[in-house]
């Protein structure tokens, strides 16, 4: 499989497993950034770097090269590249193990406690002189040096094969052309591309000095097919600078694109142009890798430095302005200082002019012309803006940036951000006055309470935000509001008002929240419903407090209009459970016929009225006389029953008698015939 395809793979496998999208883009932070590490480590010297001439890193010796991150922060997944050719001018001295590639006791080790899938894993020697180990977690890993982001990610074997000196580098390019590489996911949600410090590392195996190697690039925001001028000048072997070559006697570029590598001295190479090609005859932008090596007098002790180039694909002009008020209230006559910032946005060094005025007059509180702003810079002027003559009310400072000059006019290509505007308020200086009406003006708890602050004035205007404080922890916000207060006592309310000022006004009022007095009678019955004149009847009634307090109160029994019985000071405490009360009724004088029972509760603060009577079931009061006639009925009948009952048991006792004589008989026969 191509290198191509198996990157294809990876990326494909990292997009399904991570979720990534790829419309989202997440852009580095500055450069000096407190960022996460990734290192090449050397765990037998225990140092980033290798220069020995111990006999382990000597022609048939072995080591081994870790890859470790540190801080990181949860991770779900890596795809790293090492390159251990300083330069494909000369072979390495050191050649990948077969088969070395190891995630043994790190980070993504298949053997441990999380679910690994292996993306990618490959050895590539000459001409490249590459490993590349890409792995992910499938599922979220819990354990804990994941969530960290710190640990081995892979370890790969070298043998020695020769003597001299190269890199291992973590290619921050590729492997798509002219792209940053992806070397690390973060964990869920997001699961976004990681930022790293990287630190590489120099393996020499030779005694001697290693030269130091530096160049610089410009313009430093390269376009496409600009020429970019590559200064390797700095470069010198330690020892040596004040020579006119600085002891650098071999310099070799390798740019990453489609151009051959450039090879020469000082002279001859310390100084080249360079276009990035994407093609022999097209151009290319993007992310392009340049690196410097440079030789002393030994060329086994090299050296090498790499810088990414960013070659932006257009020019893009961009300056945006904004502002900033000391002051946003004012009387008139004062003033307020107005601090302006116009930038650089775009990529191209440009002259802007700058235009300050209050309400877009023509009378103008500042200009600023022929402004010369590089890439990114940023300048500030301050201005001081008199509020004379004035109205009362709101005005507004607007700053406007413009590209070009006088003589040249530049489409800028964010016109959005050309413009800013600050607003300041002159004032009268007088507060606001705040004024609201309750209703009702005396309400109980869980009632809704409205309260109205329409009639609060600002002299400058109008009233532009309303604060209400209740007393009881619901602060709430509007000229008309409800609230509903949810225990008895008196609360403290206050309303802040804001005028367009910023000035504020306060009022405050006591209001008084009563308790719910609410005494329900739940049932009313008699354990009799017929009864004689003179009789007795037990009438039970069921109430319920449903306040929120404990009453004293009277209660009331009646049969039709006529009072059968009254309990006086009955103490009912607050609570759903009804409670039943007995109230006796004596008949007696009363006149018979049917009469509906009911019950009545006398509390005069009960806020709830229409529960306080209540009609049960009727009871019939009977007279004497038709019970007596009742009763000698009933004996007469039963003494009858029962003399019906008796002369039957005593036929059947006749009847028994007779069939037991037959029997004899007819048994005594059947003897004297035999």
């Amino acid at each position: 499989m191509s290198s191509r395809i198996k990157t294809r793979v990876f990326f494909l496998l990292v997009l399904v497993l991570l979720g990534l999208q790829s419309g989202a883009i997440r852009v580095s932070p500055a450069h000096g950034a407190n960022l996460p590490l990734l290192q090449v480590w050397s765990p037998d010297t225990h140092s980033t770097n290798i220069t020995s001439t111990s006999s382990q890193f000597q022609p048939g010796g072995k080591f081994t090269v870790d890859v470790n991150i540190t801080n990181a922060g949860p991770v779900s997944g890596f795809d790293i590249t090492l390159h251990y050719a300083m330069s494909n001018f000369f072979a390495p001295p050191i050649l990948a193990s077969d088969n070395s590639l190891s995630l043994a006791g790190g980070l993504f080790d298949p053997s441990g406690s999380c679910n690994v899938q292996v993306a990618l894993q490959e050895q590539l020697g000459f001409p490249l002189y590459r490993v590349r180990y890409a792995a992910v977690y499938l599922g979220v890993c819990s354990a804990a040096a994941a969530h960290e982001g710190t640990g081995l990610l892979f370890s790969v074997q070298f043998d020695v094969v020769g003597a001299n000196t190269t890199s291992i580098d973590i290619l921050r390019t590729g492997p798509t052309p002219f792209a940053k590489q992806l070397l690390m996911t973060s964990g869920p949600p997001d699961f976004h591309p990681i930022d790293f410090e990287v630190t590489d590392m120099i393996f020499s195996n030779v005694a001697g000095t290693l030269p130091v190697s530096q160049f610089t690039y410009s313009p430093a925001f390269p376009f496409l097919a600009d020429n970019v001028t590559l200064d390797a000048t700095g470069s010198y072997y330690p020892g040596q600078e004040s020579q006119p070559d600085r002891g650098i006697k071999r310099i070799i570029w390798s740019f990453n694109d489609a151009s051959p590598n450039v090879e020469g001295n000082f002279t001859t190479a310390g100084i080249i142009n360079h276009r990035f090609l994407l093609s022999a005859t097209q151009f290319a932008s993007g992310f392009c890798a340049v690196r410097l090596v440079v030789f002393g007098s030994d060329d086994r002790l090299p050296m090498r430095m790499e810088q990414i180039v960013y070659v932006s694909p257009v020019r893009v002009y961009d300056a945006g302005v904004s502002i900033n008020i000391s002051r946003v209230s004012v009387l008139n006559g004062q003033t307020t200082s107005a601090s302006v910032t116009i930038g650089n946005l775009g990529n191209v060094n440009v002259e802007a002019s700058l235009n300050v005025s209050i309400d877009n007059s023509a009378a103008l509180v500042g200009h600023q012309s022929s402004i010369l702003l590089s890439v990114s810079q940023r300048k500030v002027f301050n201005y001081t803006v008199v509020a004379q003559d004035l109205s009362i009310g709101i005005h507004n400072i607007t700053a406007i940036v413009s590209l070009g000059n006088s003589s040249t006019t530049v489409q800028d290509a964010n016109p959005a951000d050309n413009v800013a505007i600050a607003q300041f308020f002159v004032t009268t200086g007088i507060h606001p006055t705040a004024e609201f009406v309750i209703s009702p003006a005396s309400p109980v708890v869980g009632e809704q309470v409205k309260f109205d602050a329409s009639a609060s004035t600002d002299p400058d205007g109008h009233i532009a935000a309303w604060y209400w404080d209740f007393g009881d922890v619901y602060p709430w916000g509007g000229v008309l509001v409800y609230h509903q207060f949810s225990t008895p006592g008196t609360y403290n309310v206050t309303l802040q008002v804001q005028g367009q000022s910023g000035l504020s006004g306060f009022r405050s009022q006591l209001l008084t929240v009563r308790p719910i007095h609410d005494v329900k009678i739940v049932s009313v019955d008699g354990d009799r419903h017929n009864i004689t004149v003179s009789g007795l009847v037990n009438i039970r009634i069921g109430l319920a407090n449903n306040g929120n307090s404990s009453e004293t109160f009277d209660l009331t029994v009646y049969y039709g209009a006529h009072v059968a019985g009254t309990r006086s000071a009955i103490v009912l405490p607050p609570g759903p459970d009804t409670q039943y009360y007995t109230i006796q009724w004596n008949t007696t004088g009363v006149t018979p016929g049917t009469y509906t029972l009911s019950a009545k509760v006398v509390l005069p603060d009960d806020y709830y009225q229409d529960n306080n009577n209540l009609s049960g079931k009727a009871v019939t009061v009977l007279p004497s006389l038709q019970v007596s006639q009742t009763s000698t009925s009933e004996k007469s009948f039963i003494q009858n029953y029962g003399l019906i009952i008796a002369a039957s048991a005593i036929a059947a006792v006749a009847l028994l008698v007779l069939v037991a004589a037959v029997r004899r008989r007819s048994l005594r026969k059947s003897l004297e015939a035999a």
